[in-house]
């Protein structure tokens, strides 16, 4: 019997190709790090990358021995006007030859804060060796002209001590109670006055001009100006626009006829201000 079978690999057999995502190509770990070494080594977003790192690394270990190795040397204070450096230095009682990291900053910025004229305090260290102490302090508003020493206190009614060598331009205030250092003004006439002093913060020009100020149950907030001593009434509330009315009657009319003949000036209207003229023998 005669064989017409061919071998095999002589047979005619149809080729296929096969698309490559039909397949999973594996990888070594060789080849992973080898991809990944030349990812970073090929690509400027690479080095970017790896740069920041590195810069990261280093700033975390300067951070560290820089904690470990640094101890505060010297302690300066920054934003004071009427209380002394050294009272500040003093109250802080910052422990030197301490690191950074060991200092008892909630203590030191409350025993700052007790001192008078402190309203805030914060600390920060500043390389190598220096503690700088920022205060932020109260600023004087009104004097009670009632009290012994004449103490000053702030727009939140806090009473505060005359520093020798720091006086300040503020109106005398009469009527109010009698308050140690560091308590609070209270009651409606500290209330009312501290209220009107406050906005008068916002009208420079018109604070210039107020020597003296009260408080009247029936009128509300009763000043003296500075030229003659003309009772302005100011009223209760709506300070900002009754100081907007005594600068404009002070720049159109005062400057051109004087204060000499009134008696007193009423701002408390709305859209007008009245005036009364002082009697003849006054004039």
């Amino acid at each position: 019997m005669s064989d017409s079978s061919e071998p095999l690999n002589n047979q005619n057999i149809p080729e296929e190709e096969y698309p490559v995502a039909e397949f999973e190509i594996a990888e070594s770990n060789g080849g992973r790090f080898d991809r990944l070494r030349s990812l970073f080594s090929g690509s400027l977003k690479g080095r970017y990358v790896l740069g920041i790192g590195v810069l990261l690394l280093a700033a975390v270990i300067a951070g560290y021995y820089f904690n470990r190795t640094t101890v505060i040397k010297k302690v300066v204070v920054a934003g004071n006007k009427f209380t002394p450096e050294q009272e500040v230095i003093r109250k802080a009682a910052v422990p030197m030859n301490t690191s950074p990291d060991s200092l008892p900053y909630l203590r030191i910025i409350k025993d700052v804060e007790a001192l008078p004229y402190v309203k805030e305090a914060m600390v920060q260290v500043i390389p190598p060796r220096t503690l700088l102490i920022r205060i932020n302090e109260r600023q004087p508003i009104g004097t009670l002209a009632d009290q012994n020493n004449k103490p000053y206190f702030d727009s939140t009614g806090i009473v505060l001590p005359r520093i020798p060598g720091k006086a300040v331009n503020v109106p005398l205030v009469y009527g109010l109670p009698h308050v140690a250092f560091g308590d609070t003004l209270k009651g409606k006439a500290a209330n009312e006055i501290t209220a009107f002093l406050q906005a008068a913060q916002e009208h420079p020009f018109a604070s210039l001009t107020l020597s003296e100020v009260a408080y009247d149950p029936e009128t509300g907030v009763v000043a003296l100006s500075q030229d003659n001593g003309v009772k302005l009434l100011f009223g209760r509330g709506d300070y900002d626009r009754t100081l907007r009315n005594w600068t404009a009657f002070y720049q159109q009319v005062v400057s051109r006829k004087g204060m000499d003949k009134l008696a007193y000036v009423d701002l408390r209207f709305e859209g007008q201000v009245v005036t009364k003229d002082a009697p003849k023998y006054l004039q």
